[in-house]
């Protein structure tokens, strides 16, 4: 036996093992993703249940946790600020719908724009409202209580000029 017929001889044993290994790790991948979405597995005795629905069940589970942490682990000023500042954005969308202004419009500034443009807020409202949005994304670390306490005011305020938009007044 010569060199070459050695060669040729390895080559041949060792075609089919390589080429399995090659699929194997070709298809790792797309078969393990495919594994996950299967919801039960039986075969003879043994039988095996899983599926993402408990992977997603976890995850939605840990991430609450993570959010529950996040709220903890902030000041109570922020929350004071967070909270205010919904207030105003609901009164905004409500505002907005009343007006029709919110047709397509997801950006509040935008929003507060078209209601001011339609002669339903003052300037003095936008001015306001656009004040308070800039202020809650300038707030960073801790926040004085007196602060907070006069932004929530401040977003009262603001929440009530909204919503007193298109009212009509009362006549008793």
């Amino acid at each position: 036996m010569d060199w070459l017929e050695f060669i040729s001889h390895v080559i041949h044993s060792l075609i089919w093992p390589v080429t399995l290994v090659i699929i194997v790790l070709l298809l790792k991948e797309p078969v393990s993703e495919r594994l996950k979405e299967l919801m039960k597995l039986k075969y003879k005795d043994f039988e095996l249940e899983f599926g993402m629905r408990v992977q997603a069940l976890a995850a939605a589970r840990i991430k609450g946790k993570a959010g529950q942490a996040a709220i903890k682990s902030r000041s109570p000023s922020t929350a004071v600020i967070d909270s205010a500042w919904s207030e105003v954005e609901e009164a905004l969308h409500q505002a907005a719908k009343r007006y029709d202004a919110d047709s397509g419009h997801h950006d509040l500034l935008r929003v507060i724009d078209v209601l001011h443009e339609q002669g339903a807020v003052s300037k003095e409202t936008v001015s306001l409202v656009r004040e308070l949005w800039n202020l809650r994304f300038i707030v960073q670390g801790e926040v004085s209580s007196k602060s907070a306490l006069e932004y929530r005011s401040l977003c009262q305020e603001a929440a009530e000029n909204l919503r007193s938009v298109g009212e009509v007044p009362s006549t008793f």
